[in-house]
């Protein structure tokens, strides 16, 4: 039944499982299913203006009975997907309704990515590349599903930005493709249209609730990380963890987090992946103590 499911957009929301699955020619099809995994529903399709059978849900969150959407639209005149965002209930059968769409998306390729929603607010990022990585922009987008207004919050040229948002402020950092590094973390006053520096800090940037984790990089011949980083809301760093230490294998890995745990995984010489699973909490107090999963790749002829 779940042929072609994006498991990236599974979320618990009140007690149930909601996902998207992408195999349907009318547009991908909301479904939910109690939190052990019984009474399957489909809630119906999010009906995508010209997907023509292209449509997929790149990026999804559910916030007061809405589900928000980065879905691709369709393919373009020059062959590149296109994205929109969209908004629907989860109630079955509901009707979507475009949010946003890029006047140029024929003519100009654009990503968009990092939905966010925070105290009833969506976010997310556009980025066109008007001449590839050679010449783009970013713009940072804040949605008000009550008052069905959408604002570009913020704009950096060629330069990516990658934020949180805590108490209506944004706490980013811009990746410089030209230097190929992150820059320091900047909290932003969208309604000031202030931006100050936050701390030395620079990387891939959560907010966990308690402390901001930033996933710090160097650049040694290809961005590779470096470190993970806690810093209070006031911006003081309260540790800094080497990369090396979290991993069996720092020249080769890959690392995610959630709002209680960092998690690493990498291969060794047999092409076992590794996987670490580390708790916050302990790498707060100093303690690196991980469970480890093993798992051997098998290759099919």
């Amino acid at each position: 039944m779940f042929s072609s499911i994006s498991a990236y957009t599974l979320q618990s929301y009140h007690g149930k499982i909601y996902l998207w699955n992408s195999s349907h020619t009318d547009g991908p099809h909301l479904y939910s299913a109690d939190s052990d995994g019984k009474n399957h529903k489909d809630l119906g399709a999010l009906k995508i203006d010209n997907a023509r059978g292209q449509g997929g849900v790149e990026a999804s969150f559910i916030s007061d009975n809405t589900a928000y959407v980065i879905a691709v639209a369709g393919i373009s005149s020059l062959g590149y997907q296109y994205h929109r965002v969209y908004k629907r209930s989860i109630e079955a059968g509901a009707e979507a309704q475009l949010i946003f769409a890029d006047e140029d998306e024929q003519s100009v390729e654009h990503r968009i990515n990092q939905l966010r929603v925070d105290d009833g607010l969506v976010y997310f990022q556009d980025i066109a590349f008007y001449d590839g990585l050679d010449r783009l922009e970013s713009r940072l987008y804040r949605y008000d599903p009550v008052k069905d207004e959408l604002r570009n919050i913020l704009t950096l040229t060629d330069k990516q930005i990658y934020y949180t948002v805590k108490d209506g402020m944004i706490y980013y950092s811009a990746f410089n493709y030209a230097e190929q590094s992150y820059e320091e973390i900047c909290c932003y006053d969208p309604e000031n249209d202030e931006s100050t520096s936050f701390c030395s800090a620079g990387g891939l940037i959560t907010w966990d609730g308690k402390n901001f984790v930033i996933e710090e990089f160097v650049n040694e011949e290809e961005l590779m990380p470096s470190a993970v980083t806690f810093v209070s809301p006031d911006g003081e760093k309260v540790c800094e963890i080497a990369f090396s230490q979290l991993t069996y294998d720092p020249s080769f890995s890959g690392i995610s987090m959630s709002e209680s745990y960092v998690v690493t995984n990498t291969f060794d010489d047999s092409d076992n992946e590794i996987i670490r699973i580390f708790k916050k909490e302990d790498l707060l107090k100093g303690d690196l103590h991980f469970s480890e999963l093993r798992y051997k790749m098998s290759y099919a002829n």
